[in-house]
């Protein structure tokens, strides 16, 4: 469905309502924006009021500092006289001295105080005075006293206010026999009372806070919390001021709240150009915040009110939105809960003609393109299914079988109508343990309806919530494949009888619980590398499998037969004594002997040993089996030998009757040249051999040509080998070897020359040659000589060729 011309028009309507809401709440953040940018100018305004109220403070602050220094300086000069005054009349008086005397002639405007050594006054004129000590109504001009004496000088204190009696007074101290004399001179002068009423620091802070209406009040006070005062008036100190002043010396400066205000407090510390400042200050200012908390409350009223209509008018048009949506939104949610249950036909119904309407539509088609992957994807999964070795099975979220594959139909050996519709543990047969939900995986014994019993191997996983389905294997190739591992370890896949593994493994057990007596007897295959050499593997494999087939027959089953090494054999005869496994070995031996069918004779030499008692150990008993096998298989060797060189030599030329008439006319050849160089008949008989048998190592390669002079290196020496294994060919075996090296010692296999060759393998090189010339070349005789005769003083001695070409010629 393509969304028409109408469609569009509803979805821009829509659209618009829905941003609408959006609208409202722009609005609102910019109330809210408004709101902040006029309380930051508010705090702007009282903060700048703030700061012109500290200043102004400040101010005038250095403006009393200034007064007191001017009345500092008016005072010096009557303080000077007056101490050169007071002097000349203390000292002219009589003891005791009348201090009001004193003052009758100096004036009013100076006090007298006697003090003793401890401070304290013994006589004033300042009446009030008299009940004080200096040190406790004083502490820091009690220390000054004190150093002022120690020092023995006259000293002029500076201008200071006595916050305690409302005195401006400046004191000075003098040193007599009987008592410490201080003198004050107080500003009660003629025209200083106005003077020092203009420096009050009270005045001057109320008239700072008539000027700013955010003013409420300011306070000034001293280190102790004593308030700046003039006058008779006593400001003590309290909680609060104290509070005051130990936090501004630790902070500096700070703002305390108050209940409709703040007041600022800040710590003015002692400066040596501001008389009045040799007593530290503290000023708090009390600042009123009715006025921008009105207005501060009168923004927040505007904010939530137009918050609120703007809230109310939001939520109803969300409200219609989603009532208008809710319809449509709910036909495509039952339509998808259908769809997550499996039911893929479903079609939603059409509601309306906006943006809903065209996805429901978009929907429709999506759930028919998904139906139709499904349909492929099935028909994937059955084909897939159906052609799987192993058996499968499927079930329904009931248990029961709604679908099986071919190789499980085979495996269960049932028909599909046999199998679909019933419970899976009555067609796969398992029992209630099989059965748990947690066994996902195992095996079991399956019986069939035809009476076979299979080991079945099943893996079981579940289908979400909707059935079971199990993977079935026949488990019995499996099974024989473990069985026939488990007999290679312990057996020899050659003969089949117990390899050296379990040897060991019988030892251990017999020797933690022996059953003596106990033989054993050892056996080796006699030139059992020879006939490898000369016949091949297969007859030598033939040749063992021969001799384990003899051991059977002979040996009881209640014994143990093994194969323990390449050639060697060993039997045990547990409770045998040695004369009945004589009898044994007798057997063998003539079994052996006797054997039909076999390609050569089976040649073996046994030894045997046993332990008769627990006092010898077994390792004794196979060294003394092991020497005599090895003495019985020395003393028959060259006769074995022997023989086997003649059935070897008559197998290679009965197979290649060409190759023994070349054999015969090489000897002959060679024996004859032999005997023309007057040799020792010893070694004519030893070339004689060689001879005859120098192309034995191509038993096995009969047919191949001279020419292929690889094989000719390899038969070489294989014919050596087989020589050589009796000793008395050792010889010949030698001769054999080198018949294939040349005079110039371009032959193989050594490229031995000149003298290193004997004169008999040279004889042998050239008289084979000269064969291969005339027998298989094809030569005639005299072009067969001039081809030796030119190879002369090259591959072949010169003076043998001339020998050779003699003996041609008398023949």
């Amino acid at each position: 469905m393509t969304p028409n011309t109408k469609n569009y028009k509803s979805m821009r309507s829509r659209m618009m309502a829905r941003l609408l809401p959006m609208l409202l709440l722009a609005i609102v953040v910019m109330a809210v924006f408004s709101f902040a940018m006029a309380h930051n100018r508010l705090r702007s305004e009282y903060d700048n009021q703030v700061l012109a109220v500290t200043s102004s403070t400040m101010h005038v602050l250095e403006l009393i500092d200034g007064g007191y220094d001017m009345l500092d300086q008016l005072l010096e000069g009557e303080m000077a006289e007056g101490i050169v005054t007071f002097k000349n009349l203390y000292e002219a008086s009589e003891k005791p001295v009348d201090l009001n005397a004193i003052k009758a002639t100096m004036g009013d405007a100076y006090d007298l105080i006697v003090i003793d050594e401890t401070t304290t006054i013994v006589d004033t004129t300042i009446q009030s005075s008299l009940n004080f000590n200096f040190k406790t109504f004083d502490e820091e001009l009690g220390e000054k006293i004190d150093a002022l004496r120690l020092e023995d000088t006259i000293a002029h204190e500076r201008i200071r206010t006595n916050v305690g009696t409302g005195l401006i007074s400046k004191f000075t101290y003098l040193s007599a026999d009987d008592h410490d004399v201080l003198l004050e001179i107080v500003y009660t002068a003629p025209g200083f009372e106005d003077l020092v009423a203009t420096l009050d620091p009270v005045a001057r802070m109320k008239g700072i806070s008539d000027v700013y209406d955010i003013v409420d009040a300011i306070h000034i006070y001293d280190r102790y919390g004593y308030e700046y005062s003039h006058g008779g008036d006593l400001y003590t100190p309290t909680e609060a001021s104290l509070a005051l002043v130990q936090r501004a010396l630790s902070e500096t400066s700070f703002i305390e709240p108050l209940e409709n205000g703040s007041r600022h407090v800040f710590y003015l510390e002692d400066m040596e150009s501001r008389p009045l400042s040799r007593h530290d200050r503290v000023v708090a200012i009390t600042f009123n915040t009715n006025p921008f908390d009105a207005i501060q409350r009168t923004l927040i009223m505007i904010v939530i009110i137009g918050g609120s209509i703007a809230f109310f008018i939001f939520t109803a048009m969300l409200y219609r939105e989603i009532n208008s949506i809710t319809k449509p939104i709910k036909a495509l949610s039952q339509g998808a809960e259908a769809v997550a249950k499996g039911d893929y036909t479903i079609q939603l119904p059409i509601i309306g003609t906006d943006e809903t309407a065209y996805l429901t539509t978009i929907f429709n088609q999506m759930i028919h393109t998904v139906d139709e992957h499904y349909q492929d994807i099935a028909m994937q999964f059955k084909t897939t299914l159906y052609a799987m070795g192993d058996g499968v099975v499927v079930t329904d979220s009931n248990g029961l079988v709604r679908l099986v594959n071919p190789a499980a139909k085979t495996l269960l050996g049932q028909s599909e109508d046999t199998l679909i519709g019933k419970p899976y543990t009555t067609v796969l047969g398992m029992d209630s343990k099989q059965m748990m939900p947690d066994n996902s995986q195992g095996t079991y014994e399956y019986h069939r309806v035809d009476g076979g019993i299979l080991p079945i191997a099943f893996n079981q996983s579940t289908l979400q919530d909707s059935g079971l389905v199990f993977v079935l294997r026949d488990m019995t190739d499996h099974y024989e494949k473990l069985d026939y591992i488990e007999y290679l370890s312990y057996h020899d896949p050659l003969t089949g009888l117990l390899n050296r593994r379990a040897f060991d493994r019988a030892l251990e057990s017999l020797t933690s619980t022996p059953d003596l007596p106990m033989t054993l007897i050892l056996i080796d295959v006699n030139g059992l590398k020879l006939v490898n050499d000369a016949f091949g593997h297969q007859v030598g494999d033939t040749l063992l499998k021969a001799l384990a087939q003899v051991l059977n027959r002979c040996i009881d089953e209640t014994k143990l037969c093994f194969r323990i090494g390449g050639d060697e054999f060993a039997v045990l005869l547990t409770d045998t004594q040695e004369v009945m496994a004589l009898e044994t070995i007798k057997q063998i031996h003539n079994d052996t002997g006797n054997l039909p069918s076999i390609p050569v004779p089976l040649s073996v030499s046994i030894g045997s040993a046993t332990q008769m008692d627990e006092n010898t150990t077994f390792e004794s008993v196979f060294l003394q089996a092991e020497d005599q096998m090895y003495r019985h298989k020395l003393s028959e060797s060259i006769s074995v030998y022997k023989r086997l060189i003649e059935k070897t030599a008559d197998k290679f030329f009965s197979s290649n009757p060409e190759q023994k008439s070349h054999a015969t006319r090489v000897r002959d050849l060679s024996t004859g040249m032999a005997k023309a160089l007057k040799l020792d008949p010893q070694r004519i008989k030893t070339l004689e051999l060689a001879a005859y048998y120098h192309d034995i190592g191509k038993v096995n390669n009969p047919e191949v040509s001279t020419n292929n002079h690889d094989i000719d290196d390899r038969h070489a020496e294989i014919g050596y080998q087989i020589i050589k294994a009796v000793t008395a060919y050792a010889a010949s075996a030698e001769i054999i070897l080198c018949h294939h090296e040349y005079y110039d010692g371009s032959g193989k296999p050594r490229g031995l020359k000149g003298d290193a060759l004997s004169i008999e393998a040279q004889i042998l090189a050239l008289c084979n040659r000269w064969d291969h010339l005339l027998y298989e070349q094809l030569l005639p005789k005299e072009e067969a000589i001039k081809t030796i005769s030119k190879q002369a003083g090259q591959k072949f001695n010169p003076s043998l060729v001339d020998l050779l070409i003699e003996c041609l010629n008398n023949t």
